[in-house]
C-alpha cells in the first residue's frame, strides 16, 4: 500500500507542478532527466574526487554519491537553461502577440506542461522505485528486529511493498549496478546474521595475508566486538562499535580487501557454507595451521634416536609449552607467517640463563616441482625448509626442532 501512496503522491505533484511551470521548463527537464539518467554513471569517476576534496570519506556514500550528484546536475543544468527560455517566449506572447494568441499559448502551455509533467512524474517514480530496489536489497539483508530504527524498518516495509506490486521487475530492468553488487549484498546479510561464520571468513585462502593486518587483528581479540556480534545487537550498535568505525574509515584497506574477493564471491559464499574452497583447495598447503605437538614430538624423537627417557621427559615438558600457541600462515600471494615461534635469546642481566621469546617470522613460500619450500629470515640467517604437506597435515622435519601442523579449520 506504502509504494502506491508514493506513486499517486509523486505521479499529481509532478503533473501539478507541470501544469503551473508551462511546456517549456517542464520540456527542458525532461530532456534532464533522461540525461541525467544515461550521464550519472559516466560522470561519477570524475565526482569521487571532489566529494573525497568536500569531505565525504565513507565508503558506502562516496560510492553512492557520485551518481545522484551527477543527475542532479545534468538536470539541473537544463533547469537553469530553461529559465531564460521560458522567459523570452512569455515575454513576446505577453507584448508582442494579440490577446487571442496569448490566451491560446497559455491554455496550451499549461495543459501540455501537464501532460509533459506526468512523463516526468512516471520517469522520476521508475527512478525511485530503482533506488528502493537497489538500497533495499542491502537493508532487507541486514534487517535484524524491532530494535532497528523506525527509519530503516520503514524503509525495508516499503521495499516489500515494492516486490509485492511486481514494480522490482521494472526497477530491475532498468537497474545498472553490476551482479556483484546484489553478491556482496547476499554476503554481507550471511555474515551478519551468522556472527561464527567471522572465523571462518578471515580462514578463507584469499583473505589471509589481509587477515594478518593489525586493523583486523584486533577484532579477534576485542571481548566487546565479540559480545555485540554473540547478542545479535542490530547493525547501527555494531556500525558505532569503535573497531568498525575505524575500518569504514580506513577506505584504502576496504578497497584492497573488495579488490581481494571480488573475482572469488561465489567460491567465498561456497566457502562460508562448507569450508571447502573449489578454487584454492587445489593448493594443499594454503590455510592456517595449528601447532601439532604429538606429531611434532615423534619428529623430534626420531630426529634424536639416542635421547634417555628422562631427557625425552624433560624435552616433551620444555616443547610443549614454547610451542603451544604455534601457528602457521600460508596465502596464496606467497606470503607465509610462523607465528608465535619460540627463538632463545641470550640472558639479560640478572637472568640465571637464556631465555625464550616468541616471535612471528614472514617469509615466502614457493612450490618448485610439487616439492614445497618455506624461505624465512631469523636474526640474519637465511631459513629455508622443505615441507611435507596433505590435505590435513604439513610438518617441516628440518627444522630444529622439527615442526608439525594440522589444518585449523572452523
Amino acid at each position: 500500500m506504502t509504494i502506491w501512496i508514493l506513486v499517486l503522491l509523486l505521479l499529481a505533484s509532478v503533473t501539478a507542478l507541470g501544469y503551473r511551470q508551462g511546456a517549456v521548463r517542464v520540456a527542458f527537464s525532461l530532456v534532464g532527466i533522461l540525461l541525467g539518467m544515461v550521464l550519472a554513471l559516466p560522470l561519477s569517476p570524475w565526482l569521487r574526487p571532489v566529494l573525497a576534496f568536500l569531505g565525504v570519506k565513507h565508503p558506502v556514500l562516496a560510492w553512492l554519491l557520485p551518481p545522484v550528484v551527477a543527475f542532479w546536475i545534468v538536470n539541473g543544468l537544463f533547469k537553469a537553461a530553461a529559465v531564460p527560455v521560458h522567459k523570452k517566449v512569455d515575454v513576446f506572447f505577453k507584448y508582442h502577440a494579440s490577446d487571442l494568441h496569448r490566451a491560446l499559448f497559455e491554455r496550451l502551455n499549461a495543459r501540455l506542461g501537464a501532460c509533459l509533467g506526468l512523463v516526468n512524474g512516471t520517469l522520476y517514480t521508475l527512478l525511485v522505485c530503482m533506488g528502493i530496489y537497489i538500497f533495499g536489497y542491502w537493508t532487507a539483508q541486514l534487517a535484524n528486529s524491532e530494535q532497528d530504527p523506525w527509519t530503516l524498518r520503514f524503509f525495508n516495509r516499503v521495499a516489500r511493498d515494492l516486490e509485492e506490486t511486481k514494480l522490482h521487475r521494472v526497477a530491475r530492468a532498468l537497474d545498472p549496478l553490476p551482479e556483484r553488487y546484489y553478491d556482496a549484498a547476499d554476503l554481507a546479510g550471511i555474515l551478519f546474521h551468522n556472527p561464527l561464520l567471522e572465523g571462518r571468513l578471515a580462514r578463507y585462502p584469499a583473505l589471509l595475508e589481509i587477515a594478518e593486518r593489525p586493523e583486523l587483528q584486533g577484532f579477534a581479540q576485542d571481548l566487546t566486538y565479540a559480545q555485540l556480534r554473540q547478542s545479535r545487537a542490530p547493525l547501527r550498535e555494531v556500525l558505532a562499535h569503535p573497531q568498525v568505525a575505524a575500518l569504514f574509515q580506513n577506505t584504502d584497506l576496504l578497497r584492497e580487501i573488495w579488490t581481494t574477493i571480488e573475482p572469488d564471491l561465489e567460491d567465498l559464499m561456497a566457502y562460508l557454507e562448507s569450508g571447502k574452497s573449489a578454487k584454492y583447495d587445489r593448493e594443499p598447503i594454503l590455510g592456517v595451521w595449528a601447532f601439532d605437538f604429538p606429531t611434532a614430538f615423534t619428529l623430534y624423537r626420531k630426529a634424536n634416536p639416542r635421547m634417555t627417557a628422562l631427557q625425552l621427559r624433560d624435552a616433551r615438558k620444555h616443547l610443549s609449552g614454547i610451542f603451544l600457541n604455534t601457528s602457521l600462515v600460508v596465502a596464496p600471494s606467497g606470503f607465509v607467517a610462523l607465528k608465535n615461534y619460540p627463538v632463545t635469546r641470550p640472558p639479560k642481566p640478572g637472568e640465571a640463563g637464556p631465555a625464550v621469546e616468541h616471535r612471528t617470522l614472514t617469509g615466502r613460500w614457493q612450490n618448485e616441482g610439487g616439492q614445497y619450500l618455506l624461505r624465512f629470515q631469523l636474526d640474519g640467517q637465511n631459513l629455508e625448509w622443505p615441507v611435507e604437506v596433505t590435505p590435513e597435515r604439513l610438518q617441516i622435519p628440518s627444522a630444529n626442532p622439527p615442526l608439525a601442523f594440522e589444518r585449523d579449520a572452523v
